[in-house]
């Protein structure tokens, strides 16, 4: 049973640490696509606009989904 939750604790790091990574390059690029990009082109701008949108909306889901796996954990230790 230990190597089981170890596995999946390895798994949930990971995914953890492959997203974070992403969302940082994310950021990064958005950031230099304000910084360097045609801030007069319509099209640039509605560009960067869905670019934010989709970031913040990937991060309020993993924030979502960490606030209800650590509530799971705390249910289940409680419960003990």
């Amino acid at each position: 049973m230990t190597g089981d939750n170890y596995g999946i604790e390895d798994r949930v790091r990971n995914l953890f640490s492959t997203y974070t990574a992403a969302a940082t390059q994310e950021k990064t690029n958005i950031i230099n696509q304000l910084k360097y990009g045609d801030a007069t082109n319509p099209a640039v701008l509605l560009e960067l606009q869905n670019r934010v949108g989709n970031y913040s909306l990937a991060i309020n889901m993993v924030s979502t989904l960490t606030h209800r796996g650590a509530s799971a954990i705390d249910s289940v230790l409680k419960a003990q």
